[in-house]
């Protein structure tokens, strides 16, 4: 299936996984934002952090505006990002601290 197929997007568009560190338990999730115009990757990125209490979203884009936006979100969130080039566009990765990490 092309990977310009929008259905195929829509269902393979987020990954999510959990992990067991210590007592803590944090949650990573992945969500494939490559070819959707702003503000659709912020959007989602906004969603997955608001649904995780501790954790890392990994991110990848296309484009260099949804590569601001969604670092923009990041620091608004007051979590810790870095974005690095990846096959077929940008991969960020943000770290959802377990308390304090929501914005004003």
């Amino acid at each position: 299936m092309p990977l310009w197929d929008k259905s195929r997007r829509e269902t393979q568009s987020l990954a999510s996984s959990w992990k067991c560190e210590g007592a803590v338990v944090t949650q990573e999730m992945t969500i494939d934002a490559r070819g959707l115009a702003c503000p659709i990757p912020v959007i989602r990125a906004k969603k997955a952090l608001e649904g995780v209490a501790r954790g890392r979203v990994v991110v990848l884009v296309d484009e260099q505006v949804a590569v601001e936006n969604v670092t923009r979100l990041a620091g608004y969130m007051r979590c810790s990002h870095h974005c690095a080039a990846c096959e077929g566009g940008f991969r960020i990765i943000i770290e959802k601290p377990g308390s304090g990490g929501e914005g004003p």
